[in-house]
């Protein structure tokens, strides 16, 4: 080996004893085989990497500081609202933009404050019809126990029934209270099976044929030949047709009639009470099964209704999954139906 220059050596090439020729290393050092042009690429593009870099984790850091602030403005808003409806501001409602999972979740919170709300106004408003019902038979006795102790009115036979009749109605209506109260909790313990209708209407009918023998009424039961089924609870179902003879009891004159029929439709079974009542004109029949609502309050009272038997067909038929229905025509009676789902 012969150092020739700086850091280059000579290697000789060796054909048995004859040189042949030389291999000359050099190092190059850190600037390699590079030219001008390629280095001052190379650190164009380092520079552009280093910037690129820089700006992407600025740009990184801009939008987790956008995100974290919105998201924390919308959980402030979420809790701003539950803190509302804690204080009993139901009213409030969250308003939060977007499609994400925080929106979705403030929709659904607005939902069930509507629901709440709903709620209250309906305990509102059952509270102040309970209030009034009961005012109107107690102010009636105390009037007449008022002038029974001025001496307006003589304590006789007449004047001591009215009373007694009042106090009846005031028992009819805890009574039906009672009822409402059974038929929500008993909404909570629905037991739904297949169950043979045809034996269950004859049963109920015949069970329920004395009440309108005392009003010389006719009720009659009309059956297809092949037993129907539905599914639904026995107790329930019992409970319905009873609240619906009855009523075709309260509003048909002696000597009319009342039908029970039976049949069915493409996908569900259909029971039927018609009666030769009185009627009801159209008007009142989409409220005809809310509580306390009745066509003429001081008829219905005559008649011993509370205005909460058909309020509890419905919450009754509702929970087992059917609907309810009412046709009627002044003067020529009703028909309630009740819709249940096949098994």
């Amino acid at each position: 080996m012969q150092e020739l220059r700086g850091d280059t050596y000579s290697y000789p090439l060796l054909y048995g004893q004859t040189r042949v020729g030389s291999v000359e290393i050099t190092h190059l050092g850190q600037e390699g085989l590079w030219t001008t042009e390629a280095r001052l690429f190379q650190q164009a593009v380092q520079q552009s990497a280093l910037i690129t870099g820089l700006l992407a984790a600025l740009a990184a850091v801009v939008l987790a500081s956008f995100l974290a602030h919105r998201l924390t403005g919308q959980l402030q808003l979420l809790t701003e609202a539950a803190e509302k409806w804690g204080s009993g501001q139901i009213e409030a409602r969250v308003e939060v933009g977007g499609d994400d999972e925080l929106a979705v979740l403030g929709t659904t919170m607005n939902r069930m404050a509507a629901k709440i709300a709903e709620q209250n106004a309906l305990r509102r408003k059952l509270t102040g019809d309970i209030s009034h019902e009961l005012r109107t038979p107690l102010t009636t006795i105390q009037s007449y126990l008022e002038a029974f102790r001025d001496g307006i009115l003589s304590p006789d036979e007449e004047n001591l029934t009215a009373v007694l009749e009042e106090t009846g109605r005031l028992g009819s209506l805890v009574q039906d209270l009672q009822e409402l109260a059974n038929a929500d909790f008993q909404k909570r313990l629905v037991e739904l099976k297949p169950l043979a209708l045809n034996e269950l209407l004859q049963a109920e009918v015949e069970r329920l044929r004395p009440l309108l023998q005392r009003k010389e009424l006719t009720i009659h039961l009309e059956l297809p030949a092949q037993t129907i089924y539905a599914q639904a609870d026995e107790e329930l179902l019992a409970r319905v047709l009873n609240n619906l003879v009855s009523n075709a009891y309260k509003y048909t004159p002696a000597g009319g009639t009342v039908t029970v029929s039976l049949g069915q439709q493409a996908a569900e079974i259909v029971i039927a009470v018609q009666d030769s009542g009185i009627g009801i004109a159209a008007e009142h029949l989409p409220y005809l099964f809310e509580r306390f609502y009745r066509v003429d309050p001081s008829r219905t009272r005559a008649t011993g209704g509370s205005g909460i038997g058909l309020a509890i067909v419905r919450e009754l038929v509702e929970a087992m999954g059917g609907r309810v229905d009412v046709t009627s025509q002044p003067g020529k009676g009703s028909c309630f139906y009740v819709y249940l789902p096949r098994p």
